[in-house]
């Protein structure tokens, strides 16, 4: 029996980021390499930058939308399921840190994360912070991406927890299709916005990858 096979990111729905400084190529090259994102988890640098306003306090940053399937591109796209623990993970690039009261953590930069059966109706992770806890600890975020290192396993997403949140609307045979991710912004405190950021980059997405999905023939995008 040979390994199972991975699923990712396969090709780019939309990808519409907040580069709110203007950055060129040559400053930030991060806002100009969607494709980045599909395919499996690379190095620290093979990242796609969703970015931000500093100047607007009550605002979320830029997006990004997948599909997913095998590389390439494939006609038989995968939808993930919900099945056992988590359904999918999003791979940020966050790295262990220490704040400057001495608190560890990580270098998070936060993202809502949404998923569609369709690419018109779309159901958000009920993501909460806790503001009892220090910007840099990572237990302050629930249903973030963004928030746990690659090596750390990345951040997990239940699909059951989207279907609890819409109860009459979705059930168990609810198929997420599509992944959209979402920069927190300034409306969502995290601990990379205290930080320097040269060209206000937010959250910097390295891959997404399917853990339970099933086979869908005839998906529009």
């Amino acid at each position: 029996m040979g390994a199972p096979v991975k699923i990712y990111a396969n090709r780019v729905l939309d990808y519409s980021p907040m580069n709110s400084l203007g950055a060129t190529p040559g400053e930030w090259i991060y806002f100009y390499q969607s494709e980045a994102i599909l395919g499996k988890v690379g190095g620290s640098t093979n990242v796609v930058s969703l970015g931000y306003d500093p100047d607007s306090p009550d605002t979320i940053g830029g997006t990004i939308t997948v599909g997913l399937g095998l590389a390439g591109g494939s006609p038989d796209a995968k939808c993930v399921v919900d099945g056992p623990g988590a359904d999918f993970v999003v791979f940020e690039n966050p790295f262990r840190s220490v704040d400057v009261d001495g608190n560890p953590g990580t270098y998070n930069e936060v993202a809502t994360v949404e998923v569609s059966a369709d690419g018109e109706q779309w159901y958000q992770f009920p993501a909460a912070i806790d503001v009892d806890k220090v910007l840099i600890d990572p237990a302050r975020y629930t249903n973030f991406a963004g928030v746990l290192p690659v090596d750390e396993g990345g951040d997990p997403f239940d699909l059951s927890q989207v279907i609890e949140d819409n109860p009459g609307v979705l059930d168990a045979n609810f198929r997420a299709c599509f992944i959209r991710i979402r920069d927190g912004g300034m409306a969502l405190a995290d601990y990379g916005n205290t930080q320097s950021d040269f060209f206000k980059s937010g959250a910097d997405i390295n891959a997404v990858q399917a853990i339970h999905f099933e086979t869908v023939t005839g998906l529009s995008q």
